[in-house]
């Protein structure tokens, strides 16, 4: 267990949020995860990294919606939207392409990632 993950489970416990531990290599797809995450339930997600003129975005949608960039630039009253690139992303949260996650933002000491979350996955049990 890495010092980051140590603390993102004492935050977790301190919190009081329950949680379950799934450990496996990167994964690109929900069908390459699929495998690991037998006989688990929670609702399935999938996590964006994105980047426009104003910085970077984190964004947590369901597995099985697709994310309209162009209405989340007007929800958010934002310039265009686009993907950023590994680089960036290994920079500004620490990790590689396969492996982002909403406690990635740990690692973002300065601040500069916006957490987006989808209101819908607060609608699964």
């Amino acid at each position: 267990m890495t010092k980051n993950a140590t603390g993102i489970y004492e935050y977790l416990d301190d919190e009081k949020i329950n949680y379950q531990i799934v450990m496996h290599p990167p994964v690109y797809t929900a069908e390459q995860a699929d495998k690991y995450v037998q006989n688990y339930q929670f609702a399935r997600t999938k996590n964006l990294f994105l980047k426009n003129k104003a910085g970077y975005y984190l964004v947590t949608i369901l597995e099985n919606k697709r994310l309209n960039m162009k209405k989340l630039q007007e929800n958010l009253s934002t310039s265009r939207f686009s993907f950023a690139r590994p680089e960036e992303l290994a920079m500004k949260l620490g990790i590689t392409s396969g492996a982002v996650s909403p406690f990635n933002l740990f690692n973002d000491k300065q601040h500069e990632v916006t957490f987006i979350i989808d209101a819908d996955i607060f609608k699964n049990e």
